[in-house]
């Protein structure tokens, strides 16, 4: 089980729109901030803007796996019929 019952997972549609709301209050503040960063030529800034405006790039993740062979063979500790 993943958490307590009851109290795991995403938060509840009605909640996370109360939490959209009340933060709208802080829209402005948000972008007059972000955008004085942009022209400084903050990284973090500039990341986060190109990120809403064209998404995300693709992450891609290099998997390597290595196996060994067993010292032994499988077929002569068990018996097929």
């Amino acid at each position: 089980m993943a958490g307590m019952k009851g109290r795991s997972g995403r938060l509840p549609k009605q909640v996370d729109q109360e939490m959209i709301e009340a933060l709208k209050v802080y829209k402005d503040d948000v972008f007059r901030v972000l955008h004085e960063n942009i022209l400084k030529g903050e990284y973090w800034a500039i990341r986060i803007w190109f990120e809403r405006m064209y998404g995300k790039p693709t992450e891609q993740t290099n998997l390597t796996v290595n196996t060994e062979q067993p010292p032994f063979n499988i077929k002569d500790i068990i018996k097929f019929n």
